[in-house]
């Protein structure tokens, strides 16, 4: 027991020295808890070909000056810098109740070019640090602080690295399909015309958008497939790309020689899907628009010459309805044409009918065809087309069963409405029975129709 005694006697310092060692912490962890480097990454699981953002933030609690002497390695990756002078503005954020400064040192999109395990070596930083004042009074961080350091004018210097990041990316599965895209992404695809009614030699512009996540750099404009006698001109590219999200639209001027209707085929964009995890084509329905003469009148009908048989035959059955129908309103407007000239030379309506009409807005009238509107298929187009032929109705007293355009023409001149708004409305109409009659009507921005019909009837 007596040499036990003396051995712990003599243990003792060297547990006292321990156990002072377990609570010390010395001047640079002291430092790089209060300034450090983080990395993240919006993802770290990706596809070959796929972008991804990693950014490098300054997070820094004392009063510093910091460089960086080494950026990290992307070997294996497409670089872009993603760093706008936005970045240059540190922000505010608390860490253990703890506020720091965050300062945005690098942010980049990257794209890894082959599969496999790809490191992102550190970031190093050069710090000076203002541990002591021109006052002369430290910086609680040298309270207690028992190794050797030197100052330089108050200032310790340091440097601090991120920690290596290692990204995962595996290969595009291989496609059946000989004409699979090496685009990598999340994509929509948006097609519009600018104008559905045009006149010979008019200019108007064919737009496609493509919307989402993915390397929008290395996207090629879908091909387009014009219908002769279409003249199309260079496109105007628009993009951006913010944190792997962006867009990309381009605008393709063109022009027709000759009136007709005209129908631009389904235009296509393949890609690697990353969220269905296969090979993806999206495409739109064909789209058409009518180019008229100055009377309004169509000559000819133009299809691009590698539209689909289906297309064709919905176009052919779509025509002979219309025709059904001009026949049918034909021969039910001769029989019925005394009254409506004897509606039209006498009073337009009833004392009550005009009692409604001050009762039931415009807005009124076409709320159908508002509630309608994210309905799919022709349902719109039937049911705005339908709310003007009533408010025809109320306004001139034009039944609904006698409707046709020679007798809305008929009405609108003899209650003298000015020339150019009786060839809007009637060119309104035409459009809605494009849309009705033909299969590129879910196309339309059904929004713009129902602004223009309600512009239209608000001022007659």
């Amino acid at each position: 027991m007596k040499y036990c005694a003396y051995i712990i006697l003599l243990l003792l310092p060297i547990f006292s020295v321990y156990g002072q060692n377990d609570d010390y912490v010395p001047l640079d962890e002291r430092i790089k808890s209060n300034l450090f480097i983080k990395v993240e990454a919006s993802n770290t699981d990706c596809f070959v070909g796929e972008p991804i953002i990693v950014t490098y933030k300054l997070y820094s609690a004392l009063n510093s000056e910091s460089s960086v002497i080494k950026n990290p390695s992307f070997k294996g990756f497409e670089v872009k810098d993603l760093k706008t002078d936005a970045d240059a503005v540190p922000s505010r954020e608390a860490v253990d109740r703890i506020p720091f400064d965050v300062h945005t040192v690098l942010k980049v999109q990257l794209i890894p070019q082959r599969s496999g395990k790809l490191v992102l070596d550190e970031l190093v930083m050069h710090n000076n640090v203002k541990l002591i004042d021109a006052n002369g009074r430290k910086d609680p961080l040298l309270s207690g602080v028992k190794e050797s350091y030197s100052l330089s004018n108050g200032y310790y210097s340091l440097n601090i690295a991120s920690v290596p990041l290692t990204i995962l990316a595996t290969g595009v599965p291989s496609s059946a399909s000989p004409n699979a895209s090496e685009i990598v992404g999340n994509f929509r695809m948006d097609v519009q015309l600018s104008k559905k009614m045009l006149v010979p030699q008019e200019e108007a512009a064919l737009i496609i958008t493509l919307t989402g996540e993915g390397h929008f750099d290395k996207i090629k404009m879908p091909e387009v497939k014009w219908p002769e006698d279409v003249q199309a001109f260079p496109p105007k590219i628009d993009k951006s790309n913010v944190d792997g999200s962006g867009y990309i639209t381009y605008t393709i001027p063109f022009k027709t020689l000759k009136p007709g209707r005209y129908i631009i085929p389904s235009i296509k964009f393949s890609y690697y899907d990353i969220v269905d995890y296969r090979h993806k084509t999206i495409t739109n329905i064909p789209i058409a628009f009518m180019v008229t003469e100055e009377n309004g009148q169509a000559v000819h009908e133009v299809i691009a010459t590698d539209a689909s048989e289906q297309v064709k035959g919905w176009l052919v059955g779509g025509v002979l309805l219309i025709l059904l129908l001009i026949v049918v309103l034909f021969i039910r407007y001769n029989q019925h044409k005394k009254r409506i000239v004897s509606l039209n030379s006498s009073q337009k309506y009833s004392s009550r009918e005009h009692i409604v009409l001050e009762q039931l807005s415009v807005d009124d009238f076409l709320k159908p065809a508002f509630d309608r509107l994210n309905n799919g298929g022709i349902d719109f187009y039937i049911t705005l087309k339908q709310c003007i032929i009533r408010y025809f109705e109320k306004r001139f007293g034009l039944p609904v069963a006698l409707f046709t355009k020679d007798a809305l023409r008929d009405i609108m001149q003899k209650e003298k409405i000015a020339d150019a708004r009786q060839t809007a409305i009637l060119h309104l109409l035409t459009e809605l029975d494009i849309h009705i009659y033909s299969i590129a009507g879910a196309e339309t921005d059904r929004h713009t129709l129902l602004q223009k019909a309600r512009e239209l009837l608000l001022h007659l």
